[in-house]
């Protein structure tokens, strides 16, 4: 099974997400209302589970690491960075 790693900022209104499968990189970026049909329960989970990092000075103000299979089912939440402020 393969993995695929997210991660997901926010910046005002917009999004982006980059994702690593395989070793190749690629993103999605727009606004907040046109996020892929996947991501919106993926972030209800991580704002239940406080694994959203807020960030004290934005842009961007927020940042979420995450680990999906190929049909971007939740494996699980990941943490990176040091910087970010958990509220």
């Amino acid at each position: 099974m393969t993995h695929i790693e997210h991660r997901y900022e926010e910046r005002v209104d917009e999004f982006t997400v980059r994702s690593w499968r395989d070793g190749t990189e690629f993103m999605t970026h727009g606004l907040l209302i046109d996020r892929p049909e996947w991501l919106p329960r993926i972030l209800d989970v991580a704002k239940v589970g406080e694994e959203i990092y807020w960030i004290a000075t934005p842009p961007p103000s927020c940042l979420l690491w995450f680990t999906t299979d190929e049909a971007r089912n939740l494996i699980e939440f990941t943490t990176q960075g040091e910087s970010c402020t958990n509220t």
